[in-house]
């Protein structure tokens, strides 16, 4: 991934935010971060976000600050694709990861190799914030774990009109404290469109808290599928929900849940297994 830029105010591809002074991790925009760096890209011309890390080991605790960051502020369809294989990404004042795209293009990010991810509010956040975005949102992730603290282990979403697909291989996603979050959730709320989709084999996913959720899906079109095959959800507090699915606003479509192996239990008052 290269960074182009030039002094001035004319931006010509993706470019690195000067953090303030008493950040902890820099903030550069490459795929070869040092041992105090941070990722921050930005792009707000037609270029794409492409960003690859073997191994990465990034820490920050300053408040508001991600492991990972990338933004798309372009209204035309240059894409995020991001790419980690190994390592950590940890973010106690912010989130692992924050994916924007306010263009056309689609986003993605791709976890291989058992990357660890902590974050404070969300571990993994992506979303499509265009309501005229046709493409997909995706995470997919194999091994490794995701937690976040007062948040949401991964959060994705869509108010356009593509598709948004969770798929998690043998992770390990955990969420603590606050009220009403999600260990993993799929969100499409916006018009038409074909829905939400998660899928996740292996792994666990635990959640505390009073409205806690393991696993969710909702959306205003489309539909809504979950599969959960051998996978251990469990959630503890007060009108929690260990797998829940939701469409509204639209006759006619469907919400299909299918567990296999496994377990789904919940523990609380008004707590529900199944919904």
């Amino acid at each position: 991934m290269t960074a182009r830029m030039r002094i001035g105010a004319l931006l010509l591809g993706p470019v690195c935010l000067l953090g303030a002074a008493e950040a902890q991790a820099a903030p550069v925009c490459s795929n070869t971060p040092g041992a105090n760096d941070r990722i921050v890209c930005l792009e707000s011309g037609a270029n794409d976000i492409d960003i690859d890390l073997t191994n990465p080991a990034i820490a920050t605790s300053v408040a508001t600050e991600h492991g990972v960051h990338a933004r798309h502020t372009n209204t035309g369809t240059g894409g995020i694709d991001i790419n980690v294989a190994g390592g950590s990404i940890s973010a106690t004042g912010g989130m692992g990861f924050r994916i924007q795209q306010l263009g056309t293009g689609g986003a993605s990010v791709v976890l291989t190799r058992g990357v660890e991810v902590m974050g404070s509010g969300y571990g993994v956040y992506g979303s499509v914030e265009n309501t005229a975005n046709e493409a997909t949102i995706s995470v997919n992730a194999m091994g490794g774990s995701v937690s976040a603290t007062n948040g949401l282990g991964v959060f994705v979403r869509s108010r356009g009109t593509g598709g948004v697909d969770v798929d998690l291989a043998g992770v390990a996603v955990s969420t603590v404290g606050g009220t009403g979050f999600h260990g993993v959730r799929a969100e499409h709320t916006g018009p038409g469109g074909t829905g939400a989709d998660i899928d996740v084999e292996g792994g666990s996913i635990s959640t505390t808290g009073r409205n806690a959720y393991g696993v969710s899906g909702d959306t205003r079109g489309g539909t809504v599928s979950i599969g959960l095959t051998d996978v251990i959800v469990s959630t503890e507090g007060t009108n929690a929900y260990g797998v829940y699915g939701l469409v509204s606003n639209v006759a006619g479509q469907a919400v299909s849940i299918a567990v296999t192996r496994g377990s789904v239990s919940t523990e609380g008052l008004a707590a529900h297994a199944i919904f």
